[in-house]
């Protein structure tokens, strides 16, 4: 089937007046009307934008002693064509990006130095956003949000204190609050292979009289590169600023709808070569995929910042939260025991089920800073109470037993969780040369659920958790261009809420500790950049999966007492002429000492141990390398070549070359013409072809392990491969090859 792109020009434009001069024709027209008021008698400063107004105090600055990376919206925005923030940070160091649908869009995320996005710290405008249970991030429940945000910054290893859960591998922070002087107009539009459209509109109305009004509004679709892995996606942000002479407020709402064809079964492995882009997902319909196996859900954030700038060396922020989120993803069952859904009869049934989640965080987080003379001091914090209803219904059984109206709800829980943290740093100038730094964070959790699973388990536990996270470290101007720092620093985290439900208060894993050493060296001109650090991160406790059965028969993941991670970054730009170029590279190792695996034994109905003295860390590649050149062919015309390597990886933690991912190696192409439109307004087309030599491969995969001697179960399971004395079971996730994708980029 041929998904590539067809008749572009005429996809984009029937896109563009199908969802904004139609579906959303009056939002648009009332914000114009907005943006022409508050344009009338304005005068305006220099600088086209004014400082934000959000809880910044767990950015990094300069002078602090951790390694990071800025980004502003400038620097990505030529690569934004409707794809998930992975997919435009994937070439920043050690990162490796994933989708499920093969093509950025819908459910993707990445890992850093290894680390999986339970492991890294997201925080939107000083507020945190991963999931307050699992401890994951779904960027697909905020669709576009990169045209929304105004910079970025990573932080990979513990960095420094934040909101939400410890940082394991890296930090996020998102920040949208920007206030923009002027009044603006901006649209984007595109389409590309795999049936992708997108959308969006923003406006704002400039600064008049202390008040500023913001909108955006944006549709995204996709059929996916896997087969049926289409995604809808909307979302709309609109926000208002009051600016005075010495404070400020700023509320926030931003709605992401999702619906997206499930493509998280993984490919079996002996379809690689033959039916790369076929989906599980579905197929226990007898006659054909069942059409409405979707995952659907809504996120909206209420965001309130007030700012307060007691005098010249004294200011405060503070910002109240609420998130609420809804959905479920739908699956068709086959030949189900109705009695297991709490259905009166004795039969076995074909049936759709529900699996739902109901949740709402509120909170707040603050930040006072003070800075004078050789002290800069930060105290910061916040608290907040996440409440999730999971349940499941059953909406229909066989074709003639329809509950759409009257579902069977057949189990619920409800986990309530409470965090609350506050950090102190400071920053003191020793001297002209040297800055120590030192900052000490307490957190307090208590977690507590009750109810049933849906395997109508009894699953109610109570836990409190205190962490102490400690991190001290110095920066040495050497001169002019050089500097070099050195940090320590400790951060603990809980277990999520799988570690906890699916094992007794008996099994119940521990808590997980980072140490974690950085050490680098900055060198910087006007034309040149270049940074490298050495880091070390070692755990105690760290949680991984061992195949073993704990005590209520789950493969629960479990403590190892040793295991680490150590690794050279290097990031480099250079600028000259009409060229640019900007590359990193990082060597790495990650693994667990006095390892045991578990392998289930289905002959004997028990498990065997297998002892390995040191394995590789799954998905931890040794070698990530990532290169871009840009040339300027005049003042209206631009290329450039991205390219990206990841070495091999492992799927779990027995370093079986079987259960491996091969390295691979991509490649993109951007061309982009910009010129004026009635000599004033700013245009952009782009034009970008990704994975042009057409690279096969696959960025993810999960794996089940088991010994059987009395069959062969190749002969009837897609996803079996014999593995020395075992078989295994592998799923993997193939990206997508050659394919092409188009951008219309206007400002009025």
């Amino acid at each position: 089937m041929n998904k590539r792109l067809r008749s572009p020009f005429v996809s984009i434009i029937n896109h563009f007046f199908y969802f904004f001069m139609l579906k959303h024709c009056l939002s648009a027209l009332y914000v114009m009307f907005s943006v022409s008021f508050f344009a009338q008698n304005v005068s305006f400063a220099k600088s086209d934008s004014i400082p934000e107004i959000l809880v910044k105090s767990a950015w990094a600055s300069d002078i602090t002693p951790v390694t990071f990376k800025n980004f502003t919206k400038e620097s990505l925005g030529k690569s934004d064509f409707g794809q998930d923030l992975p997919y435009l940070l994937q070439n920043t160091p050690s990162v490796v990006a994933t989708s499920d649908a093969g093509t950025g869009i819908g459910y993707t995320s990445f890992r850093i130095r290894g680390s999986d996005p339970t492991r890294i710290n997201v925080t939107m405008n000083g507020i945190p956003y991963n999931d307050a249970e699992s401890h994951a991030v779904y960027w697909v429940n905020m669709p576009d949000i990169f045209s929304s945000t105004e910079s970025i910054q990573i932080q990979r290893g513990v960095g420094t204190s934040a909101n939400g859960a410890g940082a394991f591998g890296a930090s996020i922070n998102l920040n949208t609050n920007t206030l923009q002087l002027k009044p603006a107009v901006k649209i984007k539009i595109g389409a590309g292979s795999f049936g992708t459209k997108r959308a969006t509109f923003q406006a704002s109305s400039g600064l008049r009289k202390g008040f500023s009004v913001d909108l955006k509004m944006s549709k995204i679709l996709s059929n996916g590169y896997i087969d049926r892995a289409s995604s809808d996606l909307f979302s709309y942000d609109f926000g208002v600023s009051w600016l005075g002479k010495n404070n400020s407020l700023r509320f926030n709402f931003i709605d992401g709808r999702e619906r997206t064809y499930q493509s998280w079964y993984g490919l079996p492995i002996q379809l690689l070569d033959t039916l790369r882009t076929y989906n599980p997902a579905g197929t226990e319909r007898a006659s054909k995929p069942y059409e409405n196996q979707v995952d659907s859900y809504r996120q909206t954030h209420y965001q309130f910042f007030y700012k307060q700038k007691i005098n010249s060396n004294t200011d405060f922020n503070i910002a109240f939260y609420a998130t609420k989120g809804r959905g479920f993803y739908e699956e068709y069952k086959a030949q189900k025991v109705l009695a297991d859904y709490k259905i009166v009869s004795a039969d076995t049934s074909d049936l759709v089920q529900r699996r739902w989640l109901d949740n709402w965080l509120t909170g707040l987080v603050f930040g006072y800073h003070y800075a004078k003379n050789k002290v800069d001091f930060t105290l910061g914090g916040g608290v907040n109470r996440y409440t999730g209803n999971h349940f499941g219904e059953v909406i229909w059984v066989d074709k003639k037993r329809s509950l759409a109206n009257n579902p069977v709800r057949w189990y619920e829980d409800v986990g309530v969780k409470t965090d609350a943290n506050i950090y102190a740093k400071i920053n003191y100038t020793i001297s002209s040369k040297l800055t120590s730094y030192v900052d000490l964070q307490v957190r307090n959790i208590t977690y507590n659920f009750v109810g049933k699973d849906r395997n109508l388990n009894d699953i109610s536990q109570r836990d409190a958790l205190f962490f102490f996270n400690p991190k001290f470290g110095f920066s040495y101007k050497l001169n002019e261009k050089n500097s070099i720092y050195s940090s320590f620093g400790i951060a603990n985290r809980e277990p999520n809420r799988d570690d906890y439900v699916q094992s007794s208060e008996a099994s119940r894993p521990k808590s997980e500790q980072l140490q974690n050493v950085e050490m680098g060296w900055k060198y910087q001109t006007k034309n040149a950049f270049f940074s490298s650090n050495l880091y070390y991160m070692n755990y105690k406790n760290q949680l991984v999966l061992t195949g073993k059965i704990n005590d209520i028969g789950a493969y629960n993941r479990v403590n190892v007492a040793k295991s680490f991670r150590v690794g050279l970054e290097l990031d480099a730009a250079y600028k000259w002429k009409k060229w640019s170029a900007e590359g990193n590279l990082a060597l790495s190792q990650s693994k667990i000492s006095d390892f045991i695996s578990y392998i289930d034994n289905w002959d004997s109905g028990l498990q065997n141990e297998n002892k390995i003295a040191k394995t590789d860390i799954a998905f931890s590649p040794n070698i990530i390398a990532a290169a871009t050149l840009n040339y300027q062919l005049n003042k209206n015309i631009s290329c450039s070549l991205s390219n990206k390597y990841v070495g091999k990886q492992y799927i779990d933690n027995t370093k079986s070359e079987v259960a491996s991912l091969s390295a691979y190696f991509t490649n993109d192409f951007r061309l982009s013409y910009d010129f004026l439109v009635a000599k004033k307004y700013k245009t952009s087309i782009s034009f970008q072809i990704n994975n042009f030599l057409n690279k096969k491969y696959s960025s993810n995969a999960w794996t089940y392990n088991y010994i059987s001697t009395g069959f062969d179960p190749r002969s009837s399971n897609l996803y079996t491969v014999k593995d020395g004395n075992s078989y295994r079971d592998i799923g993997l996730f193939p990206q997508a090859g050659r394919n092409y994708m188009l951008g219309l980029m206007l400002n009025l």
